[in-house]
């Protein structure tokens, strides 16, 4: 972890690049990058941005950023498999006549012992007939009850006590249920109604605006660009994507960005690792450009 940011490290210095201008040309802040130089890899908000952090400053500074994360995953611990020799035992294999004579040796061993629990069970048993024979007989005959002076009083009965009704109170502490768990809040993009090729939208539900765009092209070229609505000079991509190309932008610092694709059926474009559709049906709509709010955690009313 720490060899990983030494050579990013080298390479900016090298090229003569400051953080504060790596930040400008990256929009990664300054403190991740400081921790990424220092293996801290624990500051940054989770895996994802680990490996997009990583791809942008290599990019950034000359190296082959693909090829260095390679590398450094390949060669962490937790990625090398654990084995352990096992030997395996072989048992012996009997021969017919040997698996015989084993089976009568198991049933001559066990003969002394039925003989002798048979033995004892007989010896029981004629005990218990010879202590029947002298055991002597009794008349089922009623003794008389001997005769006192006291005179007899019936207990008056005693008053069956009514079962006590259960308070309506502890009863509805028993039927009361755990409230639920708060459901988990998932990404949400909204779009407003499209005017033209234009269409707004807004970002909710990621915690810490969480932004990372990723543009990818599947099977023929298109045209890309993102940046400031409105602004030539705000944009922070401008190319041409050809198939199998993939672009990361990371615009967490970013409120509003504007997203112009020349071939909507040909590139698809993820927020944050989630693939999103596109407001308008991209077989009628071949350029579409998209505004998009980044609104962070989900809004009490938002607009339909």
């Amino acid at each position: 972890m720490t060899e990983l940011g030494q050579v990013l490290k080298e390479a900016r210095e090298a090229k003569g690049i400051s953080l504060d201008e790596l930040q400008e040309s990256t929009k990664i802040q300054k403190r991740y990058l400081v921790s990424i130089e220092k293996g801290n890899f624990n500051v940054l908000p989770g895996d994802f941005y680990v490996r997009a952090f990583i791809k942008q400053y290599a990019d950034a500074v000359g190296l082959d950023s693909k090829q260095l994360i390679e590398n450094h995953f390949s060669t962490t611990p937790n990625t090398i498999p654990q084995t352990e020799d096992k030997e395996e035992k072989e048992e012996p294999v009997l021969t017919r006549k040997e698996k015989v004579s084993v089976k009568n040796s198991k049933v001559m061993d066990y003969i002394p012992r039925i003989l002798v629990v048979s033995a004892i069970i007989g010896v029981l048993v004629a005990a218990w007939f010879i202590f029947q024979a002298k055991a002597p007989t009794v008349n089922n005959v009623e003794q008389p009850k001997p005769k006192t002076n006291a005179t007899e009083v019936e207990k008056p009965a005693e008053p069956k006590e009514e079962p006590k009704e259960e308070k309506k109170e502890e009863e509805k502490e028993e039927e009361k249920e755990e409230p639920p768990a708060e459901p988990v809040l998932e990404q949400k993009l909204t779009y407003s109604p499209s005017k033209g090729k234009r269409t707004t939208a807004e970002l909710t539900n990621n915690p810490n605006k969480a932004f990372v765009l990723e543009l990818v092209a599947t099977d023929k070229e298109s045209y890309v660009s993102v940046g400031k609505p409105g602004s030539k000079k705000g944009q922070l991509l401008t190319t041409t994507l050809k198939a199998g190309d993939t672009k990361e932008l990371i615009l967490t610092e970013e409120s509003e960005v504007e997203i112009n694709i020349g071939s909507t059926p040909h590139v698809k474009f993820k927020i944050n690792g989630q693939e999103m559709e596109y407001p308008l049906e991209t077989t009628k709509n071949i350029h579409q450009i998209i505004t998009i709010k980044n609104i962070g955690e989900k809004k009490e009313s938002s607009s339909s």
